[in-house]
């Protein structure tokens, strides 16, 4: 039997190509007819599966305490940084963690020609499933629940317009925009 892959060789089928090259095809699948709003609907559906792992990931780091409260990582909690961040210490936890999702986010750019389509995609992604992923938080974290995902409950999330956060309805509309001009832009 020949092994399916001979190192110093590209792979014999499609099937041996690189996990990255998958978020490309998604994103840029000229056969791809099913979408929403002309984003491919399987990128809306790896978006979802990719937040969901993101906030079982940081369930297991930050455990009941939210905004990493007692990792041991440096904080910034005072002066113009915390006004960037809505009121939030700016923790290395969460720089570090928001530098590496937009590097890795950035990965189809090694496969496929950069257009603002797919840099509104790729943007558009990142901003969707970080936003998705602040909500899973809360739905999937044992030590938290949906019971306790509301005004008053959550230090880090100050301002609420109506049931959510305030800034849902800023990361929402991003999203929407990114999303409409990636897939209108081509």
């Amino acid at each position: 039997m020949k092994p399916a892959h001979r190192p110093g060789r590209p792979p014999r089928s499609p099937r041996g190509r690189r996990a990255a090259g998958v978020l490309a095809a998604l994103v840029l699948a000229p056969g791809c007819s099913a979408t929403l709003g002309g984003v491919p609907l399987g990128l809306l559906a790896f978006m979802v599966v990719m937040a969901a792992l993101l906030a079982l990931w940081e369930i297991q780091i930050e455990g009941k305490d939210g905004w990493a409260a007692n990792a041991p990582c440096w904080r910034i909690e005072k002066g113009w940084v915390v006004k960037l961040t809505g009121g939030r210490p700016l923790t290395g936890y969460h720089l570090y963690m928001t530098l590496f999702l937009l590097g890795l986010v950035h990965l189809p750019l090694f496969f496929a020609a950069w257009s603002w389509r797919l840099e509104c995609l790729v943007l558009g992604f990142y901003v969707g499933m970080v936003f998705l992923e602040d909500f899973l938080w809360f739905v999937l974290n044992p030590h938290f629940g949906i019971r306790n995902f509301r005004k008053g409950k959550i230090w880090w999330h100050k301002d609420w317009w109506g049931p959510v956060p305030a800034m849902y309805w800023f990361l929402a509309a991003i999203v929407l925009a990114l999303f409409t001009l990636g897939g209108a832009a081509g």
